[in-house]
Order: structure tokens, then C-alpha cells, then sequence
């Protein structure tokens, strides 16, 4: 008996040590600042102000932000192919401004994990950091992994899951499918009904489980961290969980996403509040028109001066209001929503784009001290 004791005591030692260095993969951080530049415009600016031009192009008509994969997509050669119809060019640089990727993409997206969406000859599939094909060509439309294991992609009209090998996982069965966020993804079928109208039909998807749920609400937003996704029912806002359950009731006139167990929220008498995972106010301000969520231990809020400034987790002013209120359009596919204001969320790095009086863009600091002036007509 004791032996059987002294294996197990040497078993559970074991356990401990490798519990103690075993891998556990982190999140990958949203830096604003990649390689300490960012895209500015159609230009690359690092935190001096100094400008690199992507090399060997002068027409570039849109940039994007770089990723954890250390490239961005951009937009060049604009043109018209007949009948009102337009076309462009996608490719890939890196954060010197060499083009790494230069195929003429028919269509791309921008790299997540080491994966871009990309189309070519209208079919669509997936390539690596380096060009390469990672996964064929044999979709008709296809979207970013976005860290997760499983992505949307089209085939026969439908919207369907792949793994990373490029099969279905979720048959296609969806007129419109999402990349999952934090571990769920969303969903839609459409019908039009005999008096001419679109009647949607919504859906959330565990990335996990595969199951598929149906929710009956009007518009269904990504899940936060915590397992919570905003819904809309007849203008009122409340909160579900993975399985669909209503776990806040829609009482609300805006509600925003749930970070570190908070989240923003608008009430019927148009004060601002933040609540807990149970619906209970903790913070109220009955001097602010709107609110953000927290990110990096700080939340934007707006004055009834639509003046943007900064609270801590406290609710207290640590960047007074001095910024614009700039409009942040959500389009998806099937409709666009225009109801939440951004005031510029900060980055895991610290940083936060804000806007001035004069609609110039410019990064700030925790402290409210510029990193890049407000020069700028658009920070990406």
C-alpha cells in the first residue's frame, strides 16, 4: 500500500512539473503598432513621423493595417472593365514597404495565423505568408480564419464552415456566414416574402461543438470573451449566451460588448451605465452621452458636448474630453447598422487613434500625450 502511495505522490509530482511548463497558447495581442509602425493613409509611419512609401508603386489607392503576421494588404490599379463595372489589384507588403506578395489577387483579405483569404479567376481560396497555396482554389467565396480552426466559405450559393484542410466541417446550408469571434460565429439565411420584403432568419455557430443554433432576434453582434453577444429585438438591446439563451432581457437602448465582466450600455432614460454578467448596473454617469467598452484599462466616453475622453475602471476621468465623436459604420453583408459611435478604443500596446476638432486623426497614449500628431486624415 505504501509503494501504490509513493508512485502516485512521483505521478502527481510528474503532473505538477508538466503542468508547470507545459504550453498554453496566448492570445495574440491587437498591437496598434507593428514593428513600431503603422499604415497612415497610403504610407507607412513610425512613432517618429517618418514616412516609408511602399516600393516600386505609385498608384496605390487603399491601405490596410499590418497584422501579427507582419503584413498588410493594399489596393492598387483601379480600373474600369465595362459596363460601370470596376476591378483592382491586392497585394502584400511588408513593414519596410518591400511587396512581399505581388499575384494579382482578384480578391484578398488580410492575414490571420498565418492564413489570407484570397480569389483569383472567381474561385477563392487560402494562401501563407509567403504566397504560397495553402489551401486550393476550389471555393466561390471564402473568409479570414481569424485565429480560430474553422472558416466560412461559399460553394453552390451556401455558406458553409472548413477546417484548415479545406473540407467541410458545417455543410452549406447559410446565405451569409461570418469568421468566428472568440470561439462563435454568426449566420443568416434570407427569404424574400410575397409582399416583397427580406425576412432573415439568424443563426450562431460554436466553433467547438459545430452545433448550429438558431436566435429569433433582429440583429445578433460577436460574442465577447466571457460567452456574451449584444441582440437587438424590436430596438431594444439585451445579451445572449453560446447556447442562445437570453441571459439579460433586451431592456436597453444600445448595449456594447462585454470586456473584463463590464459592458457599456444606454438606458430608456438615455443615461449611461455599465453593467455586470448578471444585468446589474455598476457604474451609472448621468454627464456622459455615450460610453465604450474598456480596453487596456480604459474606456472612451463622450460628453453631451459629443467630446470624447477617457475613464479607468473606476469610472474616473484620467484623459478629459477633448476629441470627436466619429461615426463607425457596421456593414455586413445584408444590412448596415449605424448606431455605434467610436471614440477609439486603446490597443494592447497602449495606443489609441483619436480624432481632433479640425477632423485631423492622431495617436495618443495612456497619458493623453500625442505619439503622432494630428496631421492626419486617416489612420488605418
Amino acid at each position: 500500500m505504501k509503494k501504490l502511495y509513493n508512485i502516485l505522490l512521483i505521478l502527481a509530482i510528474i503532473g505538477t512539473i508538466c503542468m508547470r511548463f507545459a504550453f498554453i497558447p496566448q492570445k495574440a495581442p491587437n498591437n496598434l503598432f507593428v514593428d513600431d509602425v503603422v499604415t497612415v493613409g497610403t504610407s507607412i509611419v513610425n512613432k517618429n513621423g517618418e514616412v516609408t512609401e511602399i516600393k516600386g508603386e505609385s498608384d496605390v489607392e487603399i491601405l490596410y493595417r499590418f497584422t501579427n503576421d507582419k503584413l498588410a494588404l493594399f489596393v492598387d490599379n483601379w480600373r474600369f472593365i465595362g459596363d460601370g463595372l470596376t476591378a483592382v489589384d491586392f497585394h502584400y507588403v511588408n513593414t519596410k514597404g518591400d511587396i512581399v506578395i505581388a499575384d494579382d489577387f482578384d480578391y484578398a483579405d488580410q492575414f490571420s495565423d498565418g492564413l489570407a483569404a484570397v480569389g483569383k479567376d472567381g474561385k477563392y481560396g487560402y494562401i501563407d505568408t509567403k504566397g504560397n497555396v495553402a489551401i486550393d482554389f476550389k471555393f466561390d467565396y471564402t473568409r479570414s480564419f481569424n485565429g480560430s480552426t474553422i472558416a466560412p466559405a461559399k460553394i453552390d450559393k451556401q455558406f458553409g464552415y472548413i477546417d484548415k484542410s479545406g473540407e467541410f466541417v458545417i455543410k452549406p446550408q447559410f446565405d451569409v456566414a461570418f469568421p468566428v469571434v472568440n470561439g462563435i460565429s454568426r449566420a443568416v439565411d434570407s427569404m424574400r416574402t410575397k409582399s416583397g420584403r427580406n425576412e432573415f432568419t439568424r443563426y450562431i455557430v460554436n466553433e467547438k461543438t459545430r452545433e448550429v443554433i438558431e436566435v429569433d432576434y433582429d440583429f445578433v453582434e460577436n460574442f465577447g470573451e466571457n460567452g456574451l453577444a449584444p441582440v437587438c429585438k424590436f430596438s431594444r438591446w439585451g445579451y445572449i449566451n453560446t447556447k442562445g439563451e437570453e441571459v439579460i432581457k433586451c431592456q436597453f437602448r444600445e448595449a456594447g460588448e462585454f470586456t473584463n465582466g463590464i459592458a457599456p450600455v444606454i438606458m430608456r432614460d438615455r443615461s449611461c451605465a455599465y453593467i455586470d454578467e448578471k444585468g446589474e448596473i455598476v457604474m451609472k454617469f448621468e454627464d456622459f452621452k455615450k460610453l465604450g467598452s474598456f480596453h487596456n484599462g480604459l474606456a472612451w466616453v463622450a460628453d453631451k458636448n459629443d467630446k470624447v475622453g477617457y475613464i479607468n475602471e473606476k469610472g474616473e476621468i484620467v484623459i478629459e474630453p477633448q476629441f470627436e465623436l466619429y461615426l463607425n459604420v457596421i456593414r455586413e453583408d445584408i444590412y448596415t447598422q449605424e448606431r455605434f459611435y467610436a471614440g477609439g478604443n486603446f490597443y494592447d500596446d497602449g495606443y489609441a487613434i483619436v480624432e481632433t476638432s479640425d477632423r485631423k486623426q492622431c495617436i495618443i497614449d495612456k497619458q493623453g500625450d500625442f505619439i503622432l500628431e494630428p496631421i492626419y486624415s486617416s489612420i488605418n
